[in-house]
């Protein structure tokens, strides 16, 4: 037995058993002579099956044939079939036509408007289809008269996006501050034309709300009473209360060379940022009536408070109550003057009708500050500091009051 086993194999032949075929082949050091046509059939793998696969076949003389479809083909019909298409982002842009179905919460997310059925109600204030076919375009160098052609390079292109779509684009970048190269992307446009339609529509809806007076800011103590909350309404301390003043401060971005030249061992994001300060008047419901000047620097270190007052005291009637933050006793001497009682709403205040102001003035900062452009103003946007902030204040006024007239 141990003789055979030590039996030198070369030269011996061995009989395979194959798909019930019968096989030759020599085994130890020989080269193989085994076909492996049956072997192939019974080991093919297993692939998953999408619906344009086909087994390949063999043919007789062992070569694979193809069942007409290419290789090329088939990821393509694949993603049909899953319901992909490579062209899909082409034939479908993000433009107002595709928010018609989104939900009024997604709307206002993107947009900071309650639903689309205002944005269309903005559109008409402004009065877009009478204006903006004449309206001239701007660069960042303040260039003015540029066609909408050359704006966009070519009258194709500038036919691809609506009016209605560059407006959507301005209330994306002002809600969401997004890149220009993500607004590019989801517009289907270059990135180089972002930057004017950005210039061109802020120019256009400062000079449309502000100089042409399309959203009067500042109404008359007997407009605010008739809307006039019943909790305050009901009070006799409260019942004249006119406006709230808030002061805000925002950053802006420093250029990158300034960030650059700073020591990279010791960094903070401090120093590299600018600061503007303004203030802004609310009536007692929420409502925006008053937009001061956007100043460089901490409103702790500016005259801010006086500006306000400056402004205001000719609208302001005899008796009115002003609800705002700590002022110079020089400034609180100017209210007095004129009779109106200035109210510093301290974080210590316990009155219940001061915690619900200090609660109305929380939920505006909130709303307003839910436009993240006011957080971080970029670089190339910072000579439009004041009319981005207007714009933006004004446009909180197309929400629902915060406190309801009930």
């Amino acid at each position: 037995m141990r003789d055979a086993e030590n039996m030198h194999l070369t030269g011996i032949r061995r009989k395979f058993e194959v798909n019930g075929n019968e096989v030759v082949g020599k085994c130890a050091r020989y080269e193989p002579q085994i076909s492996f046509q049956g072997l192939r059939q019974t080991c093919q793998p297993e692939y998953p099956k999408f619906a344009s696969y086909k087994k390949p076949e063999i043919a007789d003389d062992g070569k694979l044939e193809t069942t007409g479809v290419s290789h090329e083909q088939k990821p393509e019909e694949e993603m049909v079939e899953l319901g992909v298409s490579r062209k899909s982002k082409k034939e479908s842009p993000f433009c107002i036509d595709s928010l018609a179905a989104v939900t009024d919460e997604e709307f206002e997310m993107l947009t900071g408007l309650p639903n689309i059925d205002t944005f269309w109600q903005f559109y008409s204030l402004l009065d877009c289809d009478k204006i903006c076919p004449n309206m001239a375009y701007c660069t960042l160098q303040g260039e003015k008269s540029i066609s909408r052609c050359a704006v966009y390079g070519s009258k194709h292109l500038a036919n691809s996006l609506t009016f209605e779509d560059e407006l959507l684009l301005l209330l994306t970048k002002l809600r969401l501050n997004l890149l220009d190269a993500d607004l590019a992307q989801r517009f289907n446009i270059p990135t180089k034309v972002i930057s004017s339609l950005i210039v061109t529509w802020v120019n256009f809806m400062y000079e449309t709300l502000v100089s042409r007076r399309k959203m009067p800011i500042f109404p008359s103590r007997h407009k605010v009473n008739m809307q006039l909350p019943k909790k305050f309404s009901q009070d006799y301390e409260f019942r004249n209360l006119r406006t709230l003043l808030l002061d805000v401060e925002i950053l802006g971005e420093k250029s990158h060379q300034s960030v650059y030249e700073m020591d990279p061992f010791s960094f903070s994001a401090l120093p590299t940022s600018k600061v503007w300060s303004f203030t802004v008047g609310i009536t007692p419901n929420g409502a925006a009536n008053f937009i001061s000047e956007v100043i460089s620097g901490s409103s702790k270190n500016s005259d801010l408070s006086k500006y306000v007052f400056d402004k205001l005291k000719s609208d302001f009637n005899k008796d009115d109550i002003i609800i705002g933050p700590e002022i110079t006793n020089s400034v609180r001497d100017c209210y007095g003057s004129i009779d109106v009682d200035y109210i510093v709403c301290s974080k210590f205040a316990k009155s219940p009708h001061l915690v619900l102001i200090r609660q109305l003035a929380s939920k505006y900062l909130e709303r307003l500050l839910a436009f993240k452009i006011l957080t971080c103003i970029p670089c190339d946007l910072q000579p439009l500091v004041s009319k981005i902030v207007t714009v933006t204040v004004l446009l909180t006024n197309l929400n629902k009051p915060i406190l309801q007239r009930k």
